[in-house]
């Protein structure tokens, strides 16, 4: 064959190539996405019809859903806003389409009803800069705030430099309210101008030197009507003869609810179908919401329903805890409450996701027939606010309908995804056995709850019925799980008196490969040898390493006097995914078997991320920092472990602590009390837990401050009580807390308090004695649940089709 031929062949081949790459760009062509933007709720149709073979992925803002099939039309539910991406393979050729999901009415956010006047005349800057068509109408015009019963400004910016300039005024408007304003050295002075209404079209002159203009009027206010519907329900009517946009509209609503009740008003927009987002008022300050107030996104006429609901529509309870719904009737019918949209219920068994409980009206519980799996009541009636009880058995959502003389309402809920339980023991001897249901409620698997000391350096605070010091084998103790039922708090061989013991389980009960999951992969006690300063666990089943903390849950230190509290502080990192390492300071000759118990947690799915920042102090009294490696998304949304490892002979009161905090996205402050000596022989660790999901439907909370127990304040032994800012759920949230005290001296426990989370705003933190000022850090944890429910899949011939495959 010659050169020619080959070359003939070549351009042959490449040709091919190009029409197989044509054919294949063609098929995937086919796969259609309706539109580009979506409201959340709406369906999102994915035509692959005439598409063999085909992997489509689909990106959500959080996470990733795959699909395999032929010859498909898919729907598509999202369940969350931001942009999403759909990446179809088919044959070797892959096709991508973008488009975005928008909260329902998000355009008409409260946010944008904020319009200054300074930002219209921006507004008309740009606008006049960009246009090439003069229209006669308001096209040329930036409307101002619109509000109703108010006037609305319009504005149009001029850049003259003509010596004479006509501006075309719209034909309904009166000239005599027409203002003109020069612009000059930030200031603003009205000019006059001249103007002759008959002219067409119709306008006025503008005369002197060129400069920046605003021409400004007004125009009728928008109008707004009202129909009393019910006394929980009324239609209001927002109307204008001018097409006006982003209009505020405001009514008044009957006093029912507390602004903590906001969720409970709802106002609906008629002619596009889908509730608007709004701001509701307690306006006299008598504790009830009396006005509501949202965005018109355009007029003229439009119509909306305002009215209050009769239930708390979205819930989050545990598991084995009990949801309660509450609602408002007004009258007297039948009330029938069902489950719905695939829940299960009983009223005698807790083999389905619900148990039903109650109903009560006010304080009354009322009786009922159990009717077609349904709780009904003949002629109910209630004049204060009625729940709905049911035991949650399942995890995920829940669904309930409620029926009163025919007006229908639902309830929902998602089970959170963590569940805290806490109590406060007086431990005497040498140790107890907490056991479920008496002391706490059994957790489901091990692998999935650890059980943790709240106090500030992880140990007991002492006595509770006498004062004074009190050695490290009276005071100190660890902790850890048994099984599922059992939990030892363990205290040394020689220990007298009792010392307090506040504690903590964490358990994850969201559904097993959740996003927020974690797995606890080893939980125990550790006994270092006596002079030992450097030992391991084994343990397995880890995946990542960078993904593990090394909990120390609790620490007992047989020292039967005070002079050696600083061999108990440990640290701990991993080697690799099967190995953890404890870390205490240097023992000298006259070491102590210290007992640390720990738990090997690693938050493995993909809305965790886990980092570790260590800090050798090189001062006291001063504040030292380590950068984070990875900057945090956002301080909200992590929360810090603390440790600290202290070499032998550094015994002191103004030693023994740390006061350490996330002081910014991207570092963490350290600092050692200003009298401790031997700064080098310190080494401080915090192990940084920080959850990435953004959107809910329930976001990891942290709230965080600081405390000060002043020397010499309070009895003894006593307590004080710090606030938290935003009430918390006492069911999702933990005490993360350590401090610092001033020395010099050995008159321990002080500076070691019990911590435990009281009520919903409050800290309490118990001491024994109340000598040397301690100053410590707090942070309160809401731990996250996220909606892990798969996305529903159908198709538009065959529904539904096989679930999607997570990746």
């Amino acid at each position: 064959m010659d050169k020619k031929g080959v070359i003939k062949l070549g351009l042959v081949f490449v040709l091919l190539l190009l029409l197989v790459g044509v054919v294949l760009s063609l098929v995937l062509s086919g796969a259609v996405i309706d539109k580009k933007v979506y409201t959340l709720g709406e369906s999102v149709k994915i035509n692959l019809k005439g598409i063999d073979n085909y992997v489509v992925k689909i990106k959500t803002p959080s996470t990733s859903y795959v699909k395999r099939g032929s010859d498909d039309v898919l729907i598509f539910q999202p369940r969350e806003t931001g942009t999403y991406e759909v990446v179809v393979e088919s044959d070797g050729a892959t096709q991508n389409y973008m488009f975005r999901v928008v909260e329902t009415g998000a355009s008409t956010s409260p946010s944008q009803t904020n319009f200054p006047e300074k930002q219209a005349i921006r507004d008309a800057r740009t606008a006049s800069e960009s246009a090439n068509v003069v229209s006669e109408g308001f096209d040329e015009f930036v409307q101002g705030k619109a509000e109703v019963g108010k006037p609305v400004k319009w504005f149009k910016y001029l850049n003259k430099s003509e010596a004479n300039t006509f501006v075309q005024i719209p034909s309904s408007v009166d000239l005599s309210k027409v203002k003109v304003f020069l612009l000059e050295n930030g200031t603003q002075s009205e000019i006059k101008f001249d103007s002759n209404p008959a002219s067409f079209p119709k306008g006025l002159n503008i005369e002197g030197k060129s400069g920046e203009y605003v021409v400004e009027f007004e125009t009728p206010a928008p109008q707004i009507e009202e129909v009393q519907l019910s006394d929980r329900e009324k239609k209001v009517l927002v109307y204008s003869d001018l097409h006006y946009k982003d209009v505020v509209a405001q009514t008044s609503i009957r006093e029912l609810l507390t602004p903590e009740q906001k969720d409970l008003i709802k106002v609906h927009w008629n002619e596009e179908n889908k509730d608007m987002r709004f701001n509701a008022f307690d306006s006299d300050n008598n504790g009830l919401l009396d006005k509501v107030e949202w965005v018109v996104p355009h007029l003229s006429n439009q119509t909306f329903n305002v009215s209050i609901e009769i239930l708390n529509t979205h819930s989050r309870p545990s598991v084995g805890g009990i949801w309660e719904v509450r609602f408002l009737t007004s009258g007297r019918a039948n009330l029938t409450i069902r489950a719905v949209d695939g829940t299960t219920w009983s009223n005698e068994t807790n083999s389905e996701d619900l148990k039903f409980v109650e109903v009560a009206c006010g304080g009354n519980v009322r009786s009922y027939e159990w009717i077609n799996n349904s709780v009904f009541i003949e002629n109910y009636e209630c004049n204060e606010t009625g729940y709905e009880r049911s035991r949650v058995n399942t995890i995920g959502a829940h669904h309930l309908e409620f029926d009163f003389g025919g007006q229908k309402a639902y309830a929902h809920n998602m089970v959170n995804d963590f569940k805290v339980q806490r109590g406060l023991t007086r431990v005497t001897g040498t140790g107890v056995v907490l056991t479920a249901p008496t002391d706490f409620e059994a957790v489901s698997n091990l692998s999935r709850a650890f059980v943790r000391i709240t106090g500030t350096r992880h140990t007991g605070s002492g006595r509770d019925d006498a004062q004074g010091s009190a050695n490290a084998d009276d005071v100190t103790a660890s902790i850890y799980f048994i099984n599922e039922t059992a939990i030892a708090i363990n205290r040394p061989s020689t220990a007298s008196f009792n010392t307090r013991v506040t504690w903590e389980i964490v358990e994850y009960t969201g559904p097993e490969g959740g996003s927020n999951e974690f797995v606890v992969r080893k939980q125990g006690e550790h006994t270092f040898a006596t002079t030992g300063n450097n030992e391991t666990e084994t343990f397995t089943g880890g995946i990542n390493a960078s993904k593990m903390v090394g909990f120390i849950t609790g620490v007992r230190n047989p020292d039967t006097g005070r002079s050696d509290y600083e061999h108990q502080r440990t640290y701990t990192y991993f080697d690799n995914e099967t190995t953890m390492r404890l870390i205490r300071g240097t023992q000298g000759t006259t070491g102590d078997a210290v007992t640390v118990s720990y738990a090997v947690v690693e938050f493995e799915e993909k809305n965790w991320r886990i980092q570790r920042v260590e800090h050798h102090y090189t001062s006291a009294g001063t504040i030292e920092t380590e950068t984070i490696p990875t900057a945090l998304n956002d301080l909200s949304k992590a929360f810090i472990h603390v440790q600290k490892a202290i070499d032998d002979g550094d015994e002191g009161l103004d030693e023994h602590g740390q006061e350490v905090w996330l002081s910014s996205t991207s570092q963490v402050s350290f600092q050692l009390e200003s009298g401790a000596t031997t700064p080098s022989g310190h080494r401080g660790v915090a192990w940084i837990i920080e959850n990435l999901q953004s959107g809910g439907p329930f976001d990891m909370n942290v709230q965080r401050g600081t405390f000060t127990k002043s020397s010499g304040s309070g009895t003894e032994p006593g307590s004080f009580n710090v606030t938290i800012s935003n009430a918390v759920d006492l069911n999702i949230s933990s005490v993360f807390t350590n401090d610092r005290s001033t020395g010099p001296g050995t008159a321990y426990p002080r500076g070691l308090f019990a911590t435990m989370i009281v009520n919903s705003t409050a800290i309490e933190y118990y001491y024994m004695d109340n000598g040397q000022t301690q100053n410590g850090r707090w942070e309160v944890v809401q731990w996250p649940t996220a909606d892990d429910t798969p996305p529903q899949w159908s198709n538009a011939k065959e529904s539904p089709t096989d679930p999607a495959t997570y990746t």
